[in-house]
């Protein structure tokens, strides 16, 4: 199932999302949430996009290239993180900045443009 994703100004993304119970089964909502991010062209999708204010997202970085040896090999990193926690406040604000690159970019062009290679 493809879920619309939610725009700016939901009320849904100022909320603080809710823990998710141990033993709660997600199958079928993470494998939802990839099926969207994917018609979305996306690499990440956190439930609260979705309108869902629980406390888990999802990455797929299978589609990155490796561009030399030193790059990290990528190709089977797709993972969900349920219950994530903030281990350094200096990669929120690497992460916020590029956010707000991503955003922006996609405000000015309507469409957001995908990376292959990371950063």
């Amino acid at each position: 199932m493809i879920y619309p994703i939610v725009v700016y100004g939901d009320p849904v993304l100022r909320q603080k999302a809710k823990d998710i119970k141990e033993g709660t089964d997600l199958t079928q909502l993470i494998t939802d949430m990839h099926e969207t991010m994917q018609a979305a062209h996306g690499i990440g999708l956190a439930a609260p996009q979705i309108g869902k204010s629980i406390r888990l997202f999802i990455v797929d970085a299978t589609s990155f290239d490796k561009e030399d040896e030193e790059d990290e090999d990528m190709s089977d990193f797709k993972k969900a993180f349920i219950n994530p926690q903030i281990a350094s406040r200096i990669f929120v604000k690497i992460f916020l900045v590029l956010k707000q690159c991503a955003f922006v970019t996609m405000m000015k062009t309507g469409s957001c443009m995908r990376r292959t290679t990371m950063v």
